[in-house]
């Protein structure tokens, strides 16, 4: 599974760099998010099996995850964004920054273009140690629906319920990595 996850990581960075065309491109900019944890029955059971206890977790429940995005920059491919975000796990709640991070646009299709990016950063949990995060983040053409995925030394935490612009995305890069495994064989 972990095999699976790396590739697919590896290969939606290959599609961000896909540019979406000028007229494609959303004239809104990023806008602060917040999601509850994912509801979606596998996603839950895939949590659960992951180590948790790197965010402090025995169990996945009662999380949230803020970004306030505070500097967007347009570029060609999309934007560079810094912010701030905040962790809320069962009630303890970690801060965080990030700088200089591409949301790149990614055409999926005529009808369909969405941002993502892998915002990177750190947490300081209650023992006082730095835990690195990676946040795989993905919104809709006008920011209104995101999904995101942290994960941090073998956890995983999913925020957001999957969205149709997403699930369009998530398939297309499914194809992509079963397209890549078969040209290997």
């Amino acid at each position: 599974m972990k095999k699976i996850l790396t590739t697919m990581m590896c290969i939606m960075l290959v599609l961000a760099f896909t540019a979406c065309g000028g007229n494609e491109r959303a004239e809104t900019e990023p806008q602060d998010i917040s999601l509850s944890l994912s509801t979606d029955e596998n996603d839950i059971e895939y949590m659960q099996s992951s180590d948790l206890s790197v965010f402090g977790l025995e169990k996945a429940e009662n999380c949230e995850l803020s970004l306030d995005f505070t500097d967007n920059e347009k570029t060609d491919e999309g934007f560079t964004v810094s912010g701030t975000g905040k962790l809320n796990l069962n009630g303890e709640e970690y801060d965080f920054d990030f700088e200089d991070q591409d949301l790149l646009c990614i055409e999926v299709s005529e009808e369909n273009t969405v941002y993502s990016g892998i915002l990177d950063s750190a947490i300081s949990m209650k023992n006082g140690e730095k835990q690195e995060i990676s946040i795989d983040f993905t919104a809709n053409r006008d920011f209104s629906q995101a999904v995101a995925t942290i994960s941090a030394d073998g956890g995983y935490l999913f925020f957001g319920d999957v969205f149709d612009d997403y699930l369009e995305y998530f398939n297309m890069v499914l194809a992509q990595m079963t397209d890549e495994e078969l040209e290997k064989e």
